[in-house]
């Protein structure tokens, strides 16, 4: 894996893992403003907007887990490439 790859799928982790922060931190306070009495428009807003933030947390989810397996081929090919050149430099057996 090169330092770019890495850089890029750190970044993904992170954007990840910063959206379910927000997301459980915004489900507590919907919930808090649900046991008070919020407006019901006001909570029909909220869900769908958390609802869409799910949406979006999911892409880039998804995103993330094709990334990992493109790269985890990308390595495997290049395993395959630097073994066939290893047996390339072997002498013949005897």
């Amino acid at each position: 894996m090169t330092e770019d790859e890495l850089i890029i799928l750190a970044s993904a982790i992170t954007v990840l893992s910063g959206m379910g922060v927000l997301l459980t931190a915004w489900w507590l306070w919907l919930r808090s403003r649900i046991k008070r009495g919020a407006n019901p428009e006001e909570l029909a807003h909220m869900r769908r907007a958390i609802d869409d933030m799910r949406l979006e947390l999911d892409s880039v989810h998804r995103e993330l887990t094709d990334g990992q397996q493109e790269l985890h081929e990308r390595l495997d090919f290049a395993e395959r490439l630097l073994g066939q050149k290893d047996t390339e430099r072997l002498p013949p057996p005897s």
